[in-house]
């Protein structure tokens, strides 16, 4: 019978470590899947992040345009081109061409999900009935299968009695799509910490929220901002939710979350273009 012993941790790690230096990004991220003790000396050693994902191109949405447009640099000849054209997404999908949301190169779509880098697509089922908003979480590094969260939003019609119901609530419950099944599943969300307030209190404040909806995914959790930031767990079933920073005005017309190099950012923009992070 073959044997199955990892003989790697008989190595020295600084030696083991050199020798996952040697590896390309994606030979180091199927590295990261072999087992628990090598993702944890990945992960402890951050040798992914010495591995910077190149930037094909920009996908950018417009108020007054109905699809998502794709701005880029002309490749070099050793570049492998990505096309913004979703020519090879099938037929019946082709009029929905507006980007909901994005995750590490899969774009969400919403009856589809695609990867200009691949030509790749898939269709999306609608959610149960519900007026929320989706956000896909994909992480390649872990995994190459992704999820899509279907979030309920501050209800817009109320009764006295709920305008008393704090928000967000304990359990959230979030209907959460896999693609390894290909089903929407119902799952409950505890949460820990306080709420923000009540519906009648968040109501009360500025409606921005109704038109802007950003996440960023940052080592195995979503951030969503929608009045507040909602930090998701999926793999315990849990949520924060954050107010946003205490220095943010309410002349303050634009907001955004972004991921950059050590974490989540916040980032806002008055009527003067200031910018604040």
């Amino acid at each position: 019978m073959e044997s199955t012993t990892d003989l790697t941790q008989w190595l020295p790690e600084d030696v083991f470590v050199a020798v996952l230096r040697r590896l390309a990004p994606h030979g180091l991220a199927a590295a990261r899947c072999v087992g628990k003790a090598w993702r944890t000396v990945i992960d402890a050693r951050r040798l992914l992040d010495l591995f910077p994902p190149s930037l094909a191109g920009i996908f950018i949405n417009f108020f007054d345009l109905e699809i998502s447009e794709f701005f880029f640099w002309p490749p070099r000849d050793t570049d492998t081109a990505v096309s913004g054209r979703l020519d090879y997404v099938a037929p019946t999908e082709n009029d929905d061409t507006c980007i909901m949301d994005h995750c590490n190169g899969l774009l969400l779509f919403c009856t589809y999900v695609a990867n200009p880098a691949t030509r790749r697509w898939a269709p999306l089922p609608p959610p149960p009935p519900g007026f929320g908003h989706d956000h896909i979480v994909f992480d390649p590094a872990i995994s190459p299968h992704y999820e899509v969260l279907d979030i309920l939003a501050l209800p817009c019609c109320t009764t006295g009695v709920e305008l008393h119901h704090e928000w967000p609530p304990s359990p959230f419950i979030m209907h959460v799509f896999f693609s390894t099944t290909g089903n929407w599943e119902e799952r409950p969300f505890a949460r820990q910490g306080d709420a923000i307030g009540t519906v009648a209190h968040l109501k009360q404040r500025v409606n921005w929220c109704t038109t802007q909806k950003h996440s960023a995914y940052w080592r195995g959790q979503l951030y969503v901002l929608n009045q507040f930031v909602m930090r998701i767990s999926l793999s315990n079933c849990t949520y924060q939710a954050i107010e946003p920073p205490v220095n943010v005005a309410r002349r303050d017309r634009k907001y955004c979350l972004g991921r950059y190099e050590n974490g989540v950012y916040f980032a806002s923009i008055d009527q003067h273009r200031r910018l604040r992070v």
